[in-house]
């Protein structure tokens, strides 16, 4: 007997261009601020120029890091979150060292201690990372525009195709990964990684306005992270220009073209602020 595909919620998501994540270099307090007055905020950072206050990694960290291999992706992982781990102690008031960042079975970030009742999403190309939190079920995408991008196309579907060959040959690239960053935040949000194959999300509305994620059992149940809850909203954000620093931590890099995209919970936040 086949195992059950995962499934998406049914209502429609809320298909249109975000505002662009805060800059490099915006100070953390700043950040810290905006997420307490609006529940969500995303930024980019630079994972080889840190901010000279971040706080320490934390020991359990470190050990975690330790599977990884040496150089940005292990430096990498414990910025994003100290990064994270700050912003959220700005928002709350309290040391760094009160918010726990863990990871739970399905292998995705969760916030703990006192930053239970935020939600939190990592990504990251190169030296360029993209950290995303919010008071509801969020999940982000980052991809850099890189010269002469071959295309996979057996990841789309086909009206996805159909959309792209439609589209100037110079704007292909970008129109693959306004696609692809869409898929990543929405599989990241559920929480079902590729679990979940990308071409079995469907996303009609490609020019923009409604998209449609439909549950692909048809079985009409809700999902485990979602109880009670049918629907997302995502947006994407294209052709931002970003300037990228060498992976080696020279200060030298170039500006390039990146892509973003954020999916969240239209519903409430799930969990209050610690009292």
């Amino acid at each position: 007997m086949s195992a059950l595909l995962p499934k998406l919620p049914h209502d429609a998501l809320r298909h249109g261009e975000a505002e662009p994540p805060a800059g490099l270099g915006t100070p953390l307090a700043d950040l810290g601020q905006r997420l307490q007055n609006t529940g969500f905020i995303w930024f980019f950072a630079d994972l080889t120029h840190l901010p000279p206050a971040l706080c320490p990694a934390m020991p359990e960290e470190k050990e975690q890091a330790q599977t990884l291999p040496a150089g940005l992706a292990r430096d990498g992982w414990l910025a994003r979150r100290r990064l994270a781990r700050q912003v959220v102690a700005e928002a709350r008031g309290v040391n760094p060292a009160d918010v726990g960042v863990a990871t739970d079975v399905r292998g995705r970030p969760v916030l703990e201690r006192a930053g239970l009742g935020f939600h939190v999403s990592f990504a990251a190309r190169e030296a360029l990372a993209l950290i995303g939190i919010a008071d509801r079920p969020i999940g982000i995408d980052l991809e850099i525009e890189v010269p002469d991008l071959v295309i996979p196309l057996n990841v789309l579907r086909e009206d996805e195709r159909a959309w792209l060959a439609a589209q100037p040959e110079a704007l292909r690239a970008c129109g693959f990964l306004r696609i692809w960053t869409a898929k990543e935040a929405i599989v990241k949000a559920v929480g079902q990684g590729f679990r979940l194959a990308p071409e079995q999300i469907i996303l009609p509305a490609l020019s923009g306005g409604d998209v449609d994620i439909r549950n692909l059992a048809n079985s009409g149940e809700e999902m485990a992270d979602y109880p009670g809850q049918s629907r997302l909203s995502i947006l994407t954000r294209e052709a931002l220009r970003v300037f990228v620093s060498r992976p080696d931590g020279h200060k030298s890099g170039e500006t390039r073209g990146v892509i973003v995209a954020v999916a969240r919970s239209t519903a409430p936040g799930l969990a209050d602020p610690p009292g």
